[in-house]
C-alpha cells in the first residue's frame, strides 16, 4: 500500500454515521468533492447541496454544476456579494430556502494546510497557532443554523497520519490528490476550483507534474 491508500483508509473509517441525511457544500475544491464521495461510497444519504456564488469565484460555475450533477444532487446557488465576507449572509439565505435546523452538515477545515504545507514549518506553526482558531471563531459560529454540525476530519488519527508524511507527498497536495485519482477518479476529472480570486480552475486528473505547472502558471500571471 501507498501512502495515498493509507490516507483514503483512515478518512473513511473517519466519516462513520448511520442514519439522517448529510448535507456537503460544493464549493469546487478538493476537501468537499472527497468527503461527499466518501459519504456517497458509503451509503449515507445526501441528496442536495449548496454554493455560494461570488463575482470572485463565478468562473468556477461550470464546474460546481458538473460536480452537482456527478453526484445526482440537487443543487441550491445562492449569490453573495464577495467571500469570505458574505458567508454569513448566505448561510441566512440558504437557510430561507431549506430551514437547516432539520439538516445535519458535515465540514471539512483546513485540509488545505494539513494535506498541504506552507513555505516553511515555521510558517505552519503560526497557521496552527493563529490563524486555525481565528478562522474557527469566524466561521464555526456561523453553522448555528444547523441541526448538527459535523466535522469528520478534525480526527487525531488523519492529522496525525497527514503531517506524518514526507513534506514531498505534501507539497502542493500530492499525496491527497494522488489518492482522489485512484479513489474518486469521476469527481477528480473536474477541474479544482480556488475561491476568493486566488487562481483559475485547475486540472487534478492529468498528474502531478502537470498540475504544479498550471498551478506556477496562474500565480506568474496574476
Amino acid at each position: 500500500m501507498g501512502y495515498e491508500d493509507t490516507l483514503w483508509e483512515i478518512m473513511c473509517d473517519c466519516v462513520n454515521y448511520h442514519s439522517g441525511e448529510i448535507i456537503i457544500p460544493t464549493t469546487g475544491g478538493l476537501d468537499s468533492r472527497i468527503l461527499s464521495g466518501i459519504i456517497e461510497k458509503k451509503g449515507y444519504i445526501s441528496n442536495w447541496t449548496y454554493w455560494f456564488r461570488c463575482p470572485d469565484n463565478k468562473i468556477n460555475e461550470d464546474h460546481i454544476i458538473k460536480l452537482s450533477e456527478i453526484q445526482k444532487k440537487h443543487l441550491i446557488i445562492i449569490d453573495v456579494p464577495s467571500l469570505p465576507e458574505g458567508f454569513k449572509y448566505g448561510m441566512g439565505k440558504l437557510n430561507e430556502k431549506a430551514l437547516l435546523k432539520h439538516h445535519r452538515i458535515a465540514i471539512p477545515f483546513h485540509m488545505d494546510v494539513m494535506a498541504g504545507m506552507l513555505k516553511s514549518r515555521k510558517k505552519e506553526r503560526f497557521y496552527f497557532q493563529h490563524t486555525y482558531p481565528a478562522m474557527e471563531e469566524k466561521f464555526y459560529p456561523n453553522y448555528s443554523l444547523w441541526g448538527e454540525v459535523l466535522r469528520p476530519f478534525d480526527n487525531p488519527r488523519l492529522i496525525g497520519y497527514i503531517l506524518s508524511l514526507p513534506r514531498k507527498d505534501r507539497m502542493f497536495e500530492n499525496c491527497y490528490i494522488k489518492m482522489l485519482n485512484k479513489y474518486l477518479p469521476e469527481l477528480a476529472e473536474v477541474p479544482r476550483c480556488f475561491e476568493k480570486g486566488t487562481g483559475g480552475p485547475t486540472p487534478v486528473h492529468l498528474g502531478m507534474t502537470t498540475y504544479i505547472g498550471y498551478r506556477l502558471f496562474d500565480r506568474m500571471m496574476r
